[in-house]
């Protein structure tokens, strides 16, 4: 990893303060198979996405980045 990829992952390694709506958001999608997954409106999640903590593949699916599961280990 070079410096600013490290950097990069400790600034995403904050502590960012999730509503309640956001830190179920995060639950449901961490364990969600891909039917669930497809049910699911991504239209709450425009902040979990513009914190790297969601992310949408080609079909439109959203899912859990590697960041998204270091913020669900942290706790509520």
């Amino acid at each position: 990893m070079n410096d600013m990829t490290a950097g990069t992952a400790c600034a995403h390694a904050e502590k960012l303060r999730l509503n309640d709506a956001q830190w179920q958001r995060l639950q449901r999608l961490a364990g969600a198979k891909e039917e669930a997954a497809a049910g699911d409106a991504p239209g709450g999640s425009g902040r979990l996405r513009s914190n790297g903590l969601v992310a949408t593949d080609g079909r439109g699916l959203e899912y859990l980045t590697v960041y998204g599961l270091l913020r669900l280990s942290q706790g509520r």
